[in-house]
């Protein structure tokens, strides 16, 4: 430890400076982006339900844009906001925008997702009841830790999807 003279010459010990916490929106935030991340890994950056890859352009010469969404909310429910199995990769299309999308046709959704996703639709299920403290640090850091990790066979094979889901992509008119 270094020392700091006085003006009576007397030397006393230099304070170490405190490190600040970081604040939980901070860490919330990357702990989002994280997220993102690691459901468009598990999902190959293509729609789940239509198949359509990041960048694809359509008939009017747009390209896809993909977006990550949380089947059970991240709002009711804390346990499951950053799991990467809560989430699946959707087109704008299946996302918000038609009458057969996770927001506006969320019975369909759910039929879907039992039928495709039956291991996720098990998994969320299970899980969704698991008390979280999301005000512990050392908890949010442990998630990071695990979003920042590759997806493991385990998550990939929760995710997978059964051969059906090619016959109704073509079908789906995507």
């Amino acid at each position: 430890m270094s020392t700091v003279k006085t003006r009576n010459s007397q030397k006393r010990p230099k304070r170490q400076k405190r490190r600040k916490l970081e604040k939980k929106t901070t860490i919330r935030n990357r702990l989002m982006r994280l997220w993102v991340e690691k459901v468009r890994l598990l999902h190959g950056d293509r729609c789940a339900v239509c198949g359509r890859a990041y960048g694809d352009v359509d008939a009017k010469g747009k390209a896809c844009f993909l977006n990550a969404h949380h089947i059970d909310s991240r709002n009711t429910n804390p346990r499951l906001r950053w799991d990467a199995l809560n989430g699946i990769l959707l087109c704008p299309k299946h996302h918000k925008f038609s009458k057969n999308s996770a927001h506006k046709g969320s019975i369909w959704f759910i039929t879907w997702l039992q039928k495709y996703r039956w291991n996720q639709y098990v998994y969320i299920m299970s899980h969704r009841d698991e008390p979280i403290d999301i005000e512990n640090r050392d908890i949010l850091y442990a998630i990071e830790e695990n979003l920042k990790a590759p997806p493991t066979d385990a998550e990939l094979d929760v995710v997978t999807t059964k051969k059906e889901v090619n016959q109704e992509r073509n079908s789906d008119g995507c």
